[in-house]
């Protein structure tokens, strides 16, 4: 067997050996359940040396979400071929070294985001430092509340090539900050779809967003093929900010 897909049960508990003989599995999908992945035994996937793709996304959420949440890196660490993980993304996230181990990895998808700006929260510049740097696509969509992020959020993903934070409240302003990495590189998909939204209006993220040269200074200079900055608040631009890119006719 390669593909397992057990999406949409009822499914709360994975035992120690569920998977044993499965070894030639190469996707497992276990998404839309009710699994509390901190309590996924260490060993459960030790058995899935060949497994490509993980979806554990769309389980049961964290009772506290005002205290640190620590992913299980132990249990993930024995993915050495693992190539896409979906999985939720909770509240003061933790992902430890054992994620060091995913060398493989070139899709993260946070396929449930549960952010929002709260108790001090922000994701912080060290919040990815133990994935792989080679790591190629990132999506974290659908954060319906605002939240903070670093500005070298990415600085530990230089080869990104797709980066997705659509409907994820995060503000242009912030966005486009976080692309410093990405100067005069190349890069495929950048996806702001509806970054901002009328419920996030202050000072320093006002709702109306004016496009200026140095919000686009970052921007500019990467080679992109497709950009998507549809309904993240722009009322207007100065001359030499949307349009002015570095290299045209990479774009």
């Amino acid at each position: 067997m390669e593909r397992l897909i057990l999406t949409g049960n009822n499914i709360s508990v994975i035992h120690q050996d569920a998977f044993s003989g499965l070894n030639l599995l190469k996707v497992l999908k276990v998404n839309d359940n009710l699994i509390n992945i901190t309590t996924i035994p260490h060993g459960v996937f030790r058995h899935l040396i060949n497994l490509a793709v993980l979806d554990i996304s769309r389980n049961k959420m964290p009772l506290d979400t005002n205290i640190p949440f620590l992913y299980p890196d132990v249990t993930f660490s024995t993915l050495t071929r693992l190539q896409n993980l979906s999985m939720d993304l909770f509240m003061f996230p933790v992902f430890r070294s054992g994620f060091a181990a995913l060398q493989d990895l070139k899709v993260l998808n946070f396929a449930t985001c549960n952010l929002h700006n709260s108790s001090g929260f922000k994701l912080f510049n060290s919040t990815f430092e133990n994935f792989s740097p080679d790591l190629r696509e990132l999506y974290i969509s659908g954060c319906r509340n605002f939240f903070l992020m670093e500005h070298g959020l990415l600085e530990h993903f230089p080869n990104l090539k797709v980066l997705d934070l659509s409907k994820s409240y995060v503000h242009l302003y912030q966005a486009l900050r976080i692309l410093h990495p990405y100067q005069d590189k190349n890069m495929s998909v950048i996806n702001f779809h509806r970054i901002s939204d009328n419920s996030i209006n202050e000072n320093n993220f006002p709702y109306s967003v004016i496009i200026t040269e140095e919000l686009m200074k970052y921007l500019r200079t990467i080679c992109i093929e497709a950009l998507d900055l549809s309904k993240a608040g722009i009322v207007d631009y100065q001359q030499k900010s949307l349009f002015s890119f570095k290299r045209p006719r990479m774009y």
